[in-house]
């Protein structure tokens, strides 16, 4: 069993496309399976007539209120998206991303609701954004189809990460997004405090901004440790 990874489905609006994924779950060894913004499933659910094997990936499934408390415990999502809604967010092709992104560490991968995809701000929570380049552009996927495709690339990904001695040894500790985010928050609330996020739009505007840069950084504990510590000191100096 593959438990690096984790399916996120937010707010899924159909019942047997959920157990379509679970079925593919069970396919490539992902067993653990999260589902936001939904109650939770009852027995005579029509989901369970297309899990098949994925059974016990149903009734095991969590449930959360939105993404930002499914992804609270893990070190990378990935958003699937057929674009991104921000000119500054970059958008990884799967075949690209398969090839190079970090293993061994608890990563989500979370697809929004059948209609609507990933709302902007459930994509300002992922560290990556991936996208299923499709060979026609006005087709579209089923749900399940996407899930599969994603597990097939991601969980048979080679590992072509070049490593010295000492990452191998000691991989990198990455915090959770859980702590990013009380990071970010942090930071945001000392940036607000001296008086560099201007009121109104602008303030959103640069919010969205940092949330951005901050996707980007995808900081380790120690380079998180390290900002914290230069962060309290410029407090402590504009204090004095």
């Amino acid at each position: 069993m593959n438990n690096d990874f984790i399916v996120v489905l937010s707010h899924p609006e159909v019942a047997e496309n959920i157990g379509s994924v679970a079925r593919c779950m069970v396919v490539f060894g992902v067993t653990e399976l999260r589902l936001a913004g939904i109650k939770p499933l009852k027995d005579d659910s029509r989901a369970f007539i297309t899990a098949r094997d994925g059974e016990p990936i149903l009734r095991s499934a969590r449930h959360f209120a939105d993404v930002k408390e499914a992804l609270a415990d893990c070190q990378q999502a990935f958003g699937f998206t057929r674009r991104s809604r921000n000119k500054d967010q970059k958008l990884h092709d799967l075949p690209q991303l398969s090839g190079r992104f970090e293993k061994k560490v608890r990563t989500a991968l979370v697809f929004g609701c059948e209609s609507q995809g990933l709302t902007e701000w459930e994509i300002l929570q992922m560290t990556h954004l991936v996208r299923i380049p499709p060979m026609h552009a006005a087709s579209s996927l089923n749900l399940s189809h996407a899930v599969a495709i994603a597990l097939y690339s991601l969980v048979n990904a080679p590992d072509t990460t070049p490593e010295s001695k000492e990452e191998k040894a000691a991989p990198r500790d990455r915090v959770t997004l859980e702590e990013s985010q009380v990071a970010l928050t942090e930071i945001l609330d000392v940036m607000d405090q001296s008086g560099f996020l201007a009121r109104g739009r602008k303030e959103i505007a640069k919010r969205k901004k940092f949330r951005i840069l901050w996707q980007r950084l995808h900081p380790t504990r120690g380079e998180l440790n390290f900002l914290s510590g230069a962060l309290h000191s410029l407090i402590r100096k504009t204090e004095s």
